[in-house]
């Protein structure tokens, strides 16, 4: 493991510590942890998160089921992927700028040249 990637997981480790901490973490406590780790400027990888029991709980109560899909979305989807995905949480201006930001990284490593288009 390289040493940014080290970094990127030391800053997710805290959000990872609380879902797997409490072994009765409501949905809405999980919703935001995930709500927390996108808004922090220092986390940019996701998916140890998302292997968490307590996030993929999420995936049967209907009403928090947006928040699994939203950090699926910023572990590995798109800015598109999030404007057509419907029922999604709101992002504010910081997590906006930040899931542009991956996007641009996902897409930057699938096409080449990459265009200012």
């Amino acid at each position: 493991m390289d040493q940014t990637h080290s970094r990127a997981l030391e800053a997710l480790q805290p959000f990872i510590h609380l879902t797997t901490s409490s072994s009765s973490s409501s949905p809405r406590f999980v919703a935001d942890i995930i709500r927390n780790a996108i808004s922090n400027p220092h986390t940019y990888v996701f998916a140890e998160l998302l292997e968490t029991s307590a996030v993929q709980a999420l995936r049967s109560v209907a009403e928090y089921q947006g928040y699994l899909t939203l950090l699926e979305i910023f572990a590995w989807g798109t800015w598109q992927e999030y404007q057509k995905t419907p029922n999604l949480p709101a992002l504010n201006k910081e997590q906006t700028l930040k899931l542009r930001m991956l996007s641009l990284l996902t897409i930057s490593t699938t096409l080449k040249p990459l265009t200012y288009k």
